[in-house]
């Protein structure tokens, strides 16, 4: 059956360059079930459950605050370190 989208394995994940899936099993997390959809007409990502923290952590590192999922106000510079 057709879903209209496709899944596809993933070897790695960086946040700017901290690699978040150095752990096997946050790895696999990205491949379980259906495997990782690319979407590209939405501008929303989701990460599984076990990407969290690496991915705070990683996003702290890279951009120097903390990560939130709250509206953020950036400077000109700040917003050059976006990864």
């Amino acid at each position: 059956k057709s879903h209209g989208w496709y899944a596809v394995g993933v070897e790695s994940v960086h946040v700017g360059d901290v690699l978040i899936t150095s752990s096997p099993s946050v790895l696999q997390s990205f491949n379980d079930d259906k495997g990782t959809i690319i979407d590209s007409g939405t501008t929303d990502s989701y990460l599984p459950k076990a990407a969290s923290v690496p991915f705070k952590k990683a996003w702290e590192q890279t951009t120097g605050r903390v990560y939130t999922n709250k509206l953020e106000r950036y400077t000109y510079e700040g917003f050059l370190k976006l990864p």
